[in-house]
């Protein structure tokens, strides 16, 4: 870590401002910040929010596969296939110019756009 004086003015109210914080809920950080300065402060910080890292990181990690799932889904569904997309984009279009109502062509349209794996 950098030393107290080189860091810019940004970091230090960031820093600042976790440590502040970090006051009410541990007020053991105010006598760490007295004998033994920033530095030291904001190591036993990093140290003090662990256990929090630990219960989050799971968290992160479930999320971040459930987008990648996700994203994998959508790039294989026949909603990126261009000659699939086209059609159907072509019959909502259509139904929408003879209709009138957008609802009713989204509505009768889309949901076989997006199911158009299990179809084909």
């Amino acid at each position: 870590m950098s030393n107290w004086k080189d860091l810019t003015l940004i970091q230090k109210v960031v820093i600042g401002l976790l440590i502040a914080v970090s006051a009410f809920a541990a007020p053991e950080m105010m006598m760490l910040l007295d004998f033994g300065g920033m530095e030291l402060a904001f190591g036993f910080l990093v140290v003090y929010c662990k256990p929090l890292i630990v219960w989050l990181q799971p968290k992160v990690n479930w999320i971040s596969s459930q987008i990648n799932i996700t994203k994998v889904g959508f790039l294989n569904s026949a909603l990126f296939q261009p000659k699939v997309f086209t059609t159907h984009a072509m019959f909502c279009s259509v139904a929408m110019v003879l209709t009138g109502s957008l609802v009713l062509s989204v509505g009768f349209f889309l949901p076989a756009l997006l199911a158009n794996t299990m179809l084909v």
